[in-house]
């Protein structure tokens, strides 16, 4: 957050201080960690997350690609891949992951690139497909 200071002088020597902020969109997810259970080889498993953004400004996201030693084994669909969340709101997405070999989860997790935001969040994914 910055904050920029003007001064503004008149031809009536009058002096006025406008103060403003260069704000930044702000989010992340009410969960970052999300458990996976009945996870079954093949089978499509949807799983709901939410979006936090904690600024006034509105913040444009798009998912990344599915990252990690264990993302070979699934197929990972997110809807929607990309959108706005409304300023100070809540937005849903849902992931759909299916399991193409039998892996205890360890090392998987999807990036979200939030405008303006120097690092993406992270869904870190852990349970077991059997």
């Amino acid at each position: 957050k910055n904050i920029i200071k003007i001064n503004i002088i008149y031809l009536f020597l009058s002096l006025f201080n406008c103060f403003g902020q260069a704000q930044k969109p702000s989010a992340s997810f009410m969960q970052s960690v999300i458990p996976l259970e009945n996870l079954y080889l093949n089978v499509e498993k949807k799983v709901s997350v939410k979006l936090c953004n904690h600024s006034v400004l509105e913040a444009q996201f798009i998912w990344g690609q599915a990252e990690g030693e264990d993302a070979s084994a699934f197929q990972i669909d997110i809807e929607p891949s990309q959108d706005i969340v409304r300023s100070k709101s809540n937005f849903e997405c849902l992931i759909k992951i299916r399991p193409n070999k039998i892996i205890e989860i360890k090392d998987l997790r999807i990036p979200c690139y939030i405008q303006d935001q120097t690092e993406p969040l992270f869904i870190n994914l852990e349970g077991m497909a059997r």
